[in-house]
């Protein structure tokens, strides 16, 4: 796991420029905090959606029943498709990340 940069390494006493790049990065690092926290609790939905729908495929009924079977396969797919999505969603939040992280420092 990346380590974030502390905020407050940033201040110096007295030093305003530093405190706003400081307040600006506290800000950054919340917003991405947020994101990624939504993330998981996004990506916790798609997949209990498939193991129950794993389960239910293993199931007597579904294996004599192919309307229901077609109905499950169905639910899978598009629990698949969101999880596309959210890997999309996180790879764009480690980018921006890394982008952060990368961005040239301020000159006073």
């Amino acid at each position: 796991m990346t380590t974030q940069p502390d905020a407050d390494k940033l201040v110096e006493p007295g030093g305003r420029a530093n405190e706003t790049e400081a307040a600006v990065l506290r800000r950054s690092l919340a917003e991405h905090g947020t994101h990624a926290m939504r993330l998981d609790h996004d990506l916790r939905t798609p997949l209990g959606t498939l193991a129950a729908a794993l389960d239910l495929l293993t199931s007597t009924e579904a294996r004599t029943d192919p309307g229901l079977r077609h109905e499950t396969l169905c639910v899978m797919q598009r629990q698949l498709t969101r999880l596309g999505v959210l890997a999309n969603e996180l790879n764009a939040l480690a980018r921006g990340l890394q982008a952060s992280s990368e961005a040239p420092a301020a000159k006073d």
